[in-house]
Order: structure tokens, then sequence, then C-alpha cells
């Protein structure tokens, strides 16, 4: 009845493996575990999680987020997806009985949402957890004003037919922003996506200089997807950061902001890196980013 589906790269996911494992045994119903290791360094290979219903694909290379991902729906026995990323932590004891109810309901695409500690991880983190408390723990009431903006990809169920028709763009070979063009590509479809509220815990956190650089990942996927959407309207309202930057475009200040855009970079990866964190901050650094290189990118 379920595959639960969990790309994994350098992450020990024992426990996560027993929690789903113990969960499932109680709810008597037919559930597959498939782990798709993305490459993980020689150092993780006796990290596995035993039992006879997990079952391990071992890739020699990463491929990537949006590959290993879309690699599923080749494996799967099951026609009812759950996708969870590997550096999840489950928290709530009807973690799968919530997503039973909401296969006998014929959800099509259902998203748990995402929590994070309320405990202070300290400086060298600070910047990944208060962009996480602010911008992604939200409950699924604020979730579903606009269900195909807040689509992440770490804990979500989808049918496998639909999976098969619309998959993760393996163009983006790096991090971020995968999710925003599938969330977009299933409303394009017409396909509705249902939000609710049965979120894991995001357990682990990316040093401050760490999530800079996947923000500047994103960044650059996110100038690729303007190009594949080819600057869809309606894509663009959807992205904050999209809005700023065409607005910003549209006005007499976009050329001197680009001259600014390099120094303003420094200056803000250099307070956020050293922990000096605010959400307005990281919103400067980005836009700053977005400008030089999109502006750089067209030339």
């Amino acid at each position: 009845m379920l595959t639960i589906c969990i790309p994994v790269y350098n992450y020990n996911i024992c426990k996560l493996a027993d929690d789903l494992s113990r969960q499932a045994l109680e709810s008597k119903t037919e559930i597959e575990i498939l782990v798709i290791d993305d490459g993980s360094d020689q150092q993780y290979n006796n990290q596995w999680p035993s039992g006879s219903e997990i079952g391990i694909i071992r890739l020699e290379k990463n491929v990537g987020r949006a590959r290993v991902r879309n690699l599923f729906h080749q494996y799967a026995r099951f026609e009812n997806l759950l996708f969870l990323d590997c550096d999840s932590e489950i928290i709530d004891a009807r973690f799968l009985k919530k997503y039973f109810r909401s296969i006998h309901q014929g959800d099509p695409v259902v998203c748990g949402g995402r929590v994070y500690s309320n405990t202070n991880p300290g400086r060298n983190k600070m910047l990944h957890w208060k962009y996480g408390m602010k911008k992604e723990s939200k409950p699924a009431e604020i979730r579903n004003i606009h269900s195909e903006r807040s689509f992440m990809t770490n804990n979500f169920l989808i049918r496998k037919n639909i999976f098969q028709k619309i998959v993760f763009n393996e163009t983006l070979e790096g991090y971020g922003h995968e999710d925003t063009l599938f969330g977009f590509q299933l409303h394009k479809a017409g396909i509705p996506i249902r939000h609710i509220d049965n979120p894991v815990l995001h357990a682990s956190l990316a040093t401050n200089q760490e999530f800079l650089q996947k923000t500047r990942s994103a960044i650059n996927n996110l100038i690729i997807i303007l190009s594949i959407v080819n600057n869809d309207p309606e894509f663009v309202q959807g992205v904050p950061l999209l809005c700023t930057f065409f607005s910003l475009k549209k006005s007499g200040f976009y050329k001197s902001f680009y001259f600014l855009s390099k120094p303003l970079i420094s200056i803000t990866s250099f307070l956020l890196r050293n922990g000096f964190v605010s959400i307005w901050l990281f919103d400067l650094f980005k836009i700053s980013l977005f400008v030089s290189l999109y502006t750089n990118d067209k030339r």
C-alpha cells in the first residue's frame, strides 16, 4: 500500500528507519521502506538499518537531489510514495496513520510539513535555525493558502502514477528550489496539493557557512528555473525573492544596486557567517547575490 522513499547522502538513518518500521508494524498495513544511497562516503557504508522490510540501493556516484528522487518510482512496489529526507526525525506516534487517512481520502499529493527544535543551536548554526523557524515551520492552515508555493520535498506523499508523469527536473543538479519548480508543475497540471499538520523534525542544521553555500546553489538553480518556465509571471509571483528582483529591475535603481551588490554580498555574508543573524540581513544577502549572478549570467 505504501512505499516510504528515503534518499540518503552521508547520513545515518538507523533511528529514522527504526521509528518508521515500528509504526509500520503497528499499522498492520503493507509497507516497504526503500532507501537509495546517493554515493555516500565510505565511512557511511556500515551505518545502515537492518530489517527484511528495508530495501537499500547504493549508487556508486552522487547523482543529485532531483535525479535520485526520480529513481524511486522505478523500484517502488506500491502505488503511494511517501518521501522523507534522511535527516528527518519522527515526532508523532500517529505519523503514518495520518498519511493513511489521506490515502483513504484519495488525496493525490499531501505535504506534512517541517519543524525545528526550540533549543537555540548556538551562533555557528544560527542562520539555518532562524530561517527554518521563520520561513519553513508553518501550520497547514497557512501552507494551504497557496499550496503549491509551500510544497517541500522533505515530507510529502504522492501517488506513483502522478510521479511517473511529473518528475523533478534533473537540470537542477545542486541544492535548492527543485521543490519550488515541482510544486509549480503540479499546480500547472491541475493536481491539487493538500497540506496537513504532520511534520517531521529537521534534525540536522547546517553551519552558517554551509547554509550560505547552499543558498548560493539555490539561487543558481532559481536562475536556471526562470529560463525553464520562461519567466512565467505566476511562477515569479510565488517566489518573494523573484518579486523583489523584478520590481528592482523595473526601477531606475537597478544598475546602481548591481554595482553595490558585490560589497553588499561581502558585508552581509561576513555578518551572517559570524552569527550576526536576522532575516532582513539574509534577505539583503540573497537579493544582492541574485542580482550579481543573474546580471553576470546574462552578459
